[in-house]
């Protein structure tokens, strides 16, 4: 469960660089760390040298690093970030010898434009940090090192924390504050104060200074204060403080130590509080005084009360700066110092490029997936230029882009027309790539006139507007003409909705005041009407939809169009004119007139709430749509707002005609528009769901009447089993369709279900449902075991025939397959009724990871429903299963208008979170145990409770708790915000008792008992057990799939030893992973003709008599050999392969050393993709070839041979790429014979290669 500082670390981004694993939770700081392969793509993880590991005080974020062999300049991109905002960058370093070379490199820093003076460790045992306060002028933050060739750059950690506005006022958008020292008193053994003890985690160092004594106070010291800010200190920097140990004597300090530059300027900040209660004939106050002038005095600080000076004007012009602080002649007590921070001002002199421009680029950067260079700035430093562009940098205006080359990277899909968004392009070159589609028009006019120099390939699928092949810019007779393979964009079912609903409501509207094509304009072009990367775009997402629907609603209150008019020449979109009177509370002001106030204001303010949240400027703070959905149901019930609804302009002016018709017209739009959004929601809803009824038909698939879920049988899961139903006896009218069918497996110890399609590395939620029903009319309901791939799954199951049972765990997925299996123990037939998959949010239960699950205890809520006492889907987006919750001395209370859920990823049920209890004795607590009964003490676990106030508490009234376990403060004190869901969870497990007890209780100050809405318990299941060799894995799948072999080969061959597969034998030694030692299958024995890729060698026999099987490829493709079940794509790959033996002269399995064999595929093809072509090229054709002949060949190749068949072109778009190859036969004339699987004589002409495709 949460504290209070906890709700910080929301605000908080924690990278440590280096490490392989995705995230981590830091035992001493409870901050949860993150992989910082999301925020680069470039760079080496390595680990410091075993000398410096060992040492155990030295926290965990140095023991890795990653570093930059490669590039002058590797730029990190964090988010999120909110623009304008301020904050606290630290970037850490710990060079730790990793190389070996004991010689910490030298490098330079940059954030954004500007460079940033850091300290880097001067030997290998030093760790250094270095901290920057700044205000974000994007929405991301750009961390880059540049090589200054003094050594590879590295970074062991960045982290990013966001401050309150009211802090730091000296950092703005010119300058920024360098952090020099931050200092406090209080010895700890610990090491240095940050947080939880610092909200902010800033971090504070010990000052010890000869002549200074320490003092401090066990009680706790106001730190919100008397002054306006709030600096939020740590409680331990300010109970502490120092005094001269004479008391006649001043306190006195220098900075910086050593004589620095007197151009640097410094702002200092110093914090006070009085710790001890003085006396009336005791008095203490003190100046301040610097460099000899009166800084600030006289002063008394107040008891127990934080005070906080500082400078307003930067100190300069010395190289270093006295501080003294001295008693005034009426003090009888001298001065007193709690801690103190010194920054150095750095100004922000370097412009960056134009924020359209950079907008615009990092646009194309994301849609087509550039690498290159593209980090940082685009423009600046002039020195780290993109690749590919030119820029012009004009005085006293930002730099802009007035070149750019994207030609000769295979780039697919349209040529986007915000490209016209760069106001200064002069130039772009598009040529050499598979763009299809229109070019857009605005860059054709540009051309026209004269204004772009514009470049492009003259292809079919290439086409100017109206569908008009572009053919003035194409040269005459040219005869290279390319096929293209094209993947089309598709938008989200919600987008088409969406979109279709605006189109026939604007083609209503056009009927009366014909403004389709101003309406258009507007939600494309102008201000924030519409996102502007989604229009001339098909990539439409989700929240994109979000946005749409939240302008929508907007005109539908306001009856404004989307761009308002203010005066003749000026236009603004409706958001900027709307929104900030929501946001201000004047919501009167944007409601139309014309409703002459026949309107419900608190349904209005919803609407007005809603579409501010669906119109945020970044995507992720936007609702998902099947919220808003639920929220906008409250408003739709209340048809008097929109009885006199209005006639209105832009998408509600239809000119004059009878209010009842207009009122009519909104609501059937309003009720179509919910009603297929809803329709949508659904189904994309269940998107990321697998929902399986195990023991029906094959060819059955049906729609539950309750869930409104899709539901398929199992036969495609499984291929073992046999399918039963319950007894008529227990078919009840109230019993889920799920458990009138059953699968029973009487036949083999352990069979398994292999649940796809999965994303590795996702968090899922995995249930499973049985029921015996008395299926054999025995009347014994069967006991075994289950296991979640290698791992033992600790099951419930039904205890007599009536009962049926689920099981739920939350796990990451750690293959793109989940394996279920059931095994016999000699207790009864192994059954399952139904299994359910679904998909989760990854920001969501963050216990579960890639080492532990988690397997759900109970899941509880307090509403009574009608319809029963669970709670699932579509209440619930993730499809948990909420069971209600009845306690003797809890009164439920709960409240109609709905909780904001979107502060958070959990996505509560409105039923669930909108009901609470409270103590039916409002000076009782609320008190709980689990597990009910006296569990194993050696279990852990996590519990997550979700708290939102349901009631609009008077001026008068406060609800205020603490929350304890097993009776240790926990928690508090804790005030729940009104209609506003809060999920706190504990970070370590619980364990080590029988019986946990919660409590909450209210303080002395709260005038209302405490309150909570619902909580889910899971037990922490280590993931102990280790897989096969994921390679051997996919090696022996494939050879199951080739030979259809049945057996008991089901899921990993060797993790669990008791089921190991018939036919091999598996090692288990001290290496990470068991491992295939010997394979048995005669069939396997022969090679195809061409698609040869698995090979058995005739190494050591071992002491079974069978031959090791060696594997020297990892592609999918081993599928096809030894099978008659051949198919294009692998056609495609055994060209492919061709295609490479051709230009290297070398077999399908190429000999390294005399002992390592690898495949030709391995071989070649990343020097192909890292562009080191002429590293493949067969020495025999002595430099007698086109390169970029060959250079095609090769691509093509890579092509051919892509790890997924779907990935592989078809066969004749591949002839189609190589005919205007053909003429040049000399780059094939010396083409060499080739071995291995192609060993029936050299292919040497283009003839020949022509001839064998159209054999094929």
């Amino acid at each position: 469960m949460h504290s209070n500082y906890d709700l910080f670390v929301a605000a908080f981004v924690s990278i440590d660089c280096g490490i392989a694993e995705d995230y981590y939770t830091d035992v001493d700081t409870r901050i949860s760390y993150t992989s910082d392969a999301k925020f680069i793509e470039t760079g080496t993880n390595k680990n410091i040298s075993e000398d410096y590991i060992s040492d155990e005080q030295l926290p965990r974020q140095y023991r890795n690093l990653r570093i930059f062999p490669d590039g002058t300049r590797n730029c990190y991109t964090l988010t999120p970030v909110t623009k304008n905002n301020r904050y606290l960058l630290r970037a850490s370093f710990m060079y730790g010898n990793y190389d070996g070379l004991n010689q910490p490199p030298q490098f330079d820093a940059y954030v954004g434009v500007h460079r940033w003076e850091i300290d880097l460790p001067f030997n290998s045992s030093l760790s250094m940090s270095n901290e920057i306060i700044m205000v974000a002028s994007l929405d991301y933050i750009s961390v880059c090192l540049v090589n200054t060739g003094e050594g590879t750059p590295y970074i062991s950690m960045l982290e990013l924390r966001q401050l309150d506005n009211l802090l730091y006022e000296a950092a703005d958008e010119t300058q920024s504050l360098r952090l020099l020292y931050r200092n406090q008193f209080r010895p700890i053994a610990s090491g240095p104060i940050r947080y939880p003890d610092d909200a902010y985690d800033r971090i504070w160092s010990l000052w010890e200074v000869d002549g200074w004594a320490v003092v401090n106070t066990t009680f706790a010291v106001d730190l919100v204060s008397n002054d306006a800010v709030n600096y939020r200190l740590p409680l331990p920097v300010m109970n502490t403080a120092v005094i001269p140990s004479d008391p006649d004597q001043n306190l006195s300090f220098y900075f910086p130590t050593s004589n620095g530059d007197p151009k640097l300027q410094y702002h200092v900040y110093m914090h006070f509080a009085e710790l001890q209660q003085l006396k009336s004939n005791q008095s203490r106050e003190f100046n301040i005084i610097v460099n000899g002038d009166l800084f600030y005095g006289p002063f008394s600080p107040i008891y127990r009360s934080r005070r906080t000076i500082y400078s307003v004007s930067p100190l300069s012009g010395k190289y270093q700066h006295e501080v003294v602080i001295s008693k005034t002649t009426s003090s009888t007590l001298p001065p007193i110092f709690n801690a103190e921070e010194i920054f150095v001002l750095e100004l922000l002199s370097a412009t960056p490029t134009d924020s359209k421009d950079v907008d615009t680029i990092m646009n194309i950067k994301t849609m087509y997936q550039i690498k290159r260079n593209w980090m940082g700035d685009p423009c600046v430093p002039s020195s780290y230029i993109w690749e590919g562009l030119n820029c012009s940098y004009p005085e006293s205006k930002p730099p802009t882009i007035i070149s750019l080359d994207v030609s000769n990277n295979s780039l697919t899909g349209p040529v986007p027309g915000f490209l016209a968004e760069l106001s200064s392009l002069k130039i772009l070159k598009l040529t050499n790539n598979q763009f299809t589609g229109s070019i857009p028009a605005v860059l054709l006019e540009k051309s026209k006139v004269g204004s772009l120099s514009l470049s492009f390939d003259c292809i079919a699928n290439l086409r100017g507007p109206s569908n008009t092949t572009v053919s003035n810019h194409c040269e005459a007779g040219s005869s290279k003409k390319r096929r293209k393979i094209v993947i089309p964009i598709l938008a989200s079912s919600i987008s088409v909705l969406v979109m279709l609903i605006i189109m026939v409501f604007v083609l209503w509207k056009f009927r009366q005041r014909r403004r389709q094509t101003e309406f258009w304009k507007s939600i494309c072009i102008e201000d924030n009407a519409f996102p502007y990367r989604y229009c001339n775009s098909n990539n439409l997402t989700e929240k994109s939809d979000v946005y749409s629907f939240g302008v929508v609603l907007l005109q539908l209150i306001t009856g404004k169009p989307a761009i308002v008019r203010i005066t003749n020449s000026k236009r603004i979109s409706l958001i900027d004119w709307a929104i900030p009177m929501v946001v201000g509370g004047d919501i009167r002001d944007v409601i139309d007139p014309k409703f002459e106030g026949s309107y419900d204001m608190k349904s209005i303010q919803k609407v007005a709430e809603i579409a501010h949240s669906c119109t945020s400027q970044k995507s992720i703070d936007r609702p998902h749509m099947g919220d808003v959905v639920v929220e906008l149901k409250q408003y739709i019930i209340n048809e008097k707002a929109l009885e006199s609804a209005p006639e209105s302009g832009g998408f509600m002016d239809s000119g004059p005609t009878q209010r009842e018709r207009e009122r009519d017209m909104v609501l059937l739009w309003l009720s179509i528009l919910m009603s297929l959004l809803a329709l949508a929601v659904s189904v994309q809803g269940q998107s990321g769901f697998l929902s399986i009824d195990c023991g029906i038909p094959g060819d059955l698939n049906y729609t539950d009447d309750t869930t409104q879920m899709f539901y398929t049988s199992d036969a495609k899961f499984i291929d073992t089993g046999t399918n039963k139903e319950i007894a008529a006896i227990h078919m009840t009218q109230t019993l889920p369709r799920q458990y009138r069918n059953l699968r029973i497996f009487p036949d083999r110890i352990r069979n398994c279900y292999t649940l796809t399609p999965v994303i590795k590395s996702n968090r899922y939620l995995l249930r499973a449902s049985f029921m015996y029903g008395n299926y054999d009319g025995l009347d014994q309901p069967p006991q075994f075991d289950a296991y979640i791939g290698v791992d033992r799954w600790e099951i419930d199951l039904p205890s007599n025939s009536s009962l049926y049972t689920w099981n739920e765990i939350i796990m990451v997925a750690s293959l793109d397959y989940i394996s279920v299996c059931l095994v016999n123990t000699g207790k009864g037939t192994p059954f399952i009724s139904a299994l359910e998959l679904r998909l989760l949010d990854n920001s969501t239960y963050l216990a579960a990871n890639e080492y532990q699950s988690l397997r759900l205890l109970h899941r509880s809520h307090f509403r009574l429903t009608a319809s029963g006492t669970t709670i699932r889907y579509p209440d619930d987006a993730y499809d948990r299963i909420w069971t209600v919750w009845v306690r003797d001395g809890w009164t439920p209370i709960n409240n109609s208008s709905p909780v904001n859920l979107w502060s958070d990823d959990y996505r509560l049920p409105l039923p669930v979170i909108n009901t609470a209890v409270v103590p039916s004795d409002p000076d009782n607590n609320l008190s709980f145990y689990f597990p009910t009964s006296n569990g194993d003490p050696r279990l852990q676990y996590h519990v997550y409770i979700h708290f939102a106030e349901l009631q609009q508490l008077k001026s008068n009234q406060s609800r205020e708790f603490n929350v304890t376990v097993n009776g240790n403060h926990f928690y508090g004190p804790f005030s729940p915000k009104y209609l506003s869901e809060t999920t706190g969870f504990n970070v370590p497990p619980w364990s080590g008792k029988n019986q946990h007890e919660v409590v909450l209780f209210k303080t002395a100050s709260s005038t209302l008992p405490p309150i909570f809405n619902a909580e889910e318990i899971f037990v922490l299941e280590p993931l102990s057990a280790t897989p096969t060799d994921s390679k051997d894995v996919d090696t022996i799948m494939n050879i199951k799939a080739i030979n259809q072999i049945k057996r008991n080969g089901m899921v990993d061959p060797c993790g669990q030893s008791s089921y190991i597969r018939k036919g091999s034998g598996c090692t288990y030694t001290s290496s990470p992973a068991p491992k295939i030692s010997w394979f048995m299958q005669k069939e396997t024995k022969d090679f195809c003709s061409y698609t040869c890729f698995i090979y058995f060698g005739t190494g050591h026999a071992n002491n079974y008599g069978f031959c090791t099987l060696e594997i020297y490829t990892k592609e999918k493709t081993k599928r096809y050999c030894n099978s008659n079940n051949l198919t294009e794509k692998s056609d495609v790959y055994s060209f492919g392969v061709v295609l490479l033996q051709l230009i290297t002269g070398k077999p399908a399995i190429v000999q390294i050393t005399n002992s390592e064999r690898i495949s030709l595929i391995d071989w070649a093809i990343p020097m192909v993709v890292g562009g080191d072509i002429r590293g493949v090229i067969d020495p025999k054709f002595e430099g007698n070839y086109d390169m970029k002949s060959i250079q095609k060949v090769a691509e093509i190749a890579h092509s051919c041979t892509s790890q997924k068949s779907i990935d592989r072109p078809h066969m004749r778009d591949v002839v189609v790429e190589l005919k205007e190859y053909i003429i040049n036969e000399k780059a094939l004339a010396s083409a060499p014979g080739s071995g291995g699987c192609m060993n029936s004589g050299p292919v040497q002409t283009s003839s020949e290669i022509m001839s064998y495709l159209s054999a094929r």
